[in-house]
């Protein structure tokens, strides 16, 4: 089975998400990328955040994991890491790969565009009810 890891970035004042363009899925995503040989999947999320937008950080947090059936996927099971830094909205990420800009996305915007909608828009659903389920009323 292979393994993927991705970062789900957001900032604050205005929720968008940070996002990259991958060219082998030929769309926007969120940052990540297959776990390596010897790596966990929370090593391979760290990694891939500062190769694709040179961003260096440990505070992070697994908020989903699911199987991925996208034909455009190259990892059977995707975990996906929430960064928990306070000062994340200060950050300036800046796109390190060649040809895979970077963009800052609404949840709807990126569910309209990316190559991964399907696996998004379940991870999406998860996390409202859970963020539900903790909120008092």
């Amino acid at each position: 089975m292979r393994l993927g890891a991705c970062v789900l970035l957001d900032r604050p004042l205005d929720e968008r998400i940070l996002t990259v363009w991958n060219r082998r899925a030929l769309g926007l995503c969120l940052p990540g990328g297959l776990v390596e040989d010897g790596e966990s999947p929370l090593g391979a999320a760290i990694r891939e955040l500062e190769e694709e937008v040179g961003l260096a950080t440990r505070d992070l947090v697994e908020v989903y994991s699911a199987p991925h059936a996208s034909p455009r996927s190259r990892a059977d099971r995707v975990h996906v890491f929430q960064v928990t830094d306070p000062d994340r909205g200060a950050w300036r990420p800046r796109a390190r790969e060649a040809g895979c800009p970077i963009s800052w996305l609404t949840r709807e915007a990126l569910l309209a565009v990316s190559p991964f909608k399907d696996f998004y828009a379940k991870m999406f659903e998860v996390l409202a009810l859970a963020a539900a389920a903790v909120t008092p009323r």
